[in-house]
């Protein structure tokens, strides 16, 4: 039986690590030296002048202004949520959606929706029915979540929660998931 350090580590083209006895090694690599070179040191007429070396800096970007990103992100994403949920037949279903999907609120995860499609240099209005979506998912899950049987809640964004609005079983049908 061969030691620890009798057995060389063979790495096969595959990444994985496979231990070979000595009678199996491959045959010895001849490895180049590196060779050292030495520096110059730079001589006051190779020396740029401050001013060359400041005009050669990009000027910083200017200042993200998280908050009327937000603000106008929002904006944006409570037109296209109007617009999305019309009201329809059945009237007092799509009025309980509507009284909650459009409650206000920060809306951040849409403004992250449409932030990521920002950041790899998509438009806005690609982003803007994914956005909706995601948003219309969360207020379904609040609606849920303030249900009696669940939280109990009364308020939801600083207004009477849908079942207390319109009542339990309009509540839990507004937040279900219907075709057009």
């Amino acid at each position: 039986m061969a030691s620890f350090t009798q057995l060389l580590v063979n790495f096969n083209p595959a990444g994985s690590r496979t231990l070979l006895p000595p009678s199996r090694t491959p045959p010895p690599r001849s490895i180049p030296t590196p060779t050292l070179r030495r520096r110059t040191l730079a001589t006051a007429s190779a020396v740029q002048p401050a001013a060359e070396i400041s005009a050669a800096i990009p000027a910083a970007p200017p200042e993200f202004d998280f908050k009327s990103y937000m603000l106008s992100k929002a904006a944006v994403v409570n037109r296209a949520l109007d617009l999305a949920a019309p009201l329809a037949y059945p009237d007092r279903i799509h009025e309980a959606m509507r009284y909650s999907l459009l409650a206000g609120g920060k809306r951040i995860r849409p403004a992250l929706c449409i932030a990521a499609c920002e950041l790899v240099g998509g438009d806005e209005s690609l982003a803007l029915p994914a956005a909706c979506a995601v948003e219309m998912i969360h207020t379904m899950s609040l609606i849920h979540d303030d249900l009696p049987c669940m939280d109990n809640d009364d308020f939801r964004r600083g207004q009477p929660t849908s079942h207390l609005v319109f009542g339990e079983p309009i509540a839990i049908l507004a937040a279900m998931p219907s075709s057009p």
